[in-house]
């Protein structure tokens, strides 16, 4: 019977910084969801992603960066960061195109020569309107 409870007793010790591990990662990302949702991002969190995006990319994880680079996106619209979005609207064209999806990479660089031209032409517009040459 001591054998048991002792057999018993170190398999808890050597499970518990595997519990104890994925009880921490799950946290994390629990709590970078909640960031994510809740509050307003802030460029380090559009620039977190952006790079999470390259890392699982490279990972050959083509999926989960367009996601990261979605998420990236978002986090840049709510800064009004048009250099970000412009960056991430790129990027998800990437992983687009590394899952065989090539219809969907030109409608997203479309999307992203439509928003070039409505930031080329609000410039314009304020450059006429307050003399500017």
């Amino acid at each position: 019977m001591a054998f048991i409870s002792r057999l018993i007793i170190n398999c808890f010790k050597k499970t518990k910084y595997l519990f104890l591990s994925l009880l921490f990662t799950l946290i994390v990302v629990i709590s970078h969801e909640v960031i994510l949702a809740g509050s307003t991002p802030s460029l380090e969190i559009g620039k977190s992603l952006t790079q999470q995006g390259f890392s699982q990319l490279y990972d050959g994880k083509p999926e989960a960066a367009f996601k990261a680079w979605q998420a990236a996106y978002r986090a840049y619209e709510q800064l009004n960061n048009e250099q970000g979005m412009n960056s991430s609207l790129i990027n998800q064209s990437l992983a687009l195109q590394a899952l065989g999806s090539y219809t969907t990479a030109c409608q997203v660089l479309t999307r992203y020569r439509l928003l070039m031209l409505y930031q080329y032409y609000r410039l314009s517009l304020r450059q006429n309107i307050y003399g500017y040459h």
